[in-house]
């Protein structure tokens, strides 16, 4: 007896999903599941420099007189830091924004600072009411931008990238391209790092001002662990409590 397969779809049918329980059964993914996973957060704090005082009075804060020219920098406030995973992807779909405007202090860009993870997409716009060149060095990037349009740049290195005005002075906007995974410190310098796979890792952080640093920490199973960062130009290091709290 012959049979044939033509005359038979359920039976075909029924191979079929036999199949397709095989091959997913053999495309099972080993990375732990959500309930897992742990997290680590913190806060970063800034180191002033040894043997500099501070002078809230004077105009640029220090009182040595060969600083006067130097921007006061507000200790008690880290200001913008990304703290960042290497080895963990960052978010799908990410985009930052680098918008130039004008305003009634004269055109400048929205923010002087911005992150976005590699792969993702730099949106350069120009918002102002004439049309300006802007250039970024580091990746050959140099475009001339009507009023209200735009260009999108996708970063394929993580590092820092300085976009500039080319015909407004100090007009820059410094966009840090993360390897993995980050997050941005509040306004009082916390910050947290979320389902992230057990095991070891390399916590960064970065600063436009200061030197980056870094230090290795232990995620294990369903736990939140705390890692303080300390910046400074003397001191680079990270403290870390050893706590994990459940």
């Amino acid at each position: 007896m012959t049979l044939k397969l033509s005359s038979c779809p359920k039976f075909i049918a029924q191979i079929g999903l036999v199949f397709l329980s095989i091959s997913f059964s053999g495309c099972a993914t080993t990375s732990a599941p959500i309930g897992d996973m742990g997290s680590v957060w913190g806060y970063v704090t800034l180191k002033a420099r040894e043997g500099v005082t501070l002078n809230q009075a004077s105009g640029s804060g220090y009182e040595d007189r060969r600083l006067k020219d130097v921007e006061f920098v507000d200790y008690s406030k880290p200001g913008f830091v990304v703290i960042y995973l290497e080895h963990v992807s960052p978010p799908e779909n990410d985009a930052v924004s680098v918008i130039f405007r004008e305003t009634r202090f004269g055109s400048r860009f929205d923010s002087k600072y911005g992150v976005v993870g590699i792969g993702g997409k730099i949106i350069i716009e120009n918002a102002d009411k004439v049309g300006h060149t802007f250039s970024c060095p580091q990746i050959g990037f140099l475009k001339y931008l009507d009023s209200g349009s735009k260009a999108e740049i996708n970063p394929k290195r993580s590092g820092e990238l300085r976009f500039h005005v080319i015909d407004s002075i100090d007009k820059e906007a410094l966009i840090f391209v993360s390897p993995g995974q980050y997050a941005i410190s509040s306004d009082v310098g916390r910050w947290e790092l979320k389902n992230i796979t057990p095991g070891q890792h390399r916590l960064n952080a970065w600063h436009p001002r200061f030197p980056p640093v870094s230090s290795f920490i232990e995620i294990k199973k369903n736990s939140k662990l705390r890692n303080d960062i300390v910046i400074g130009v003397d001191s680079l290091r990270m403290e870390n409590s050893n706590a994990l709290i459940k």
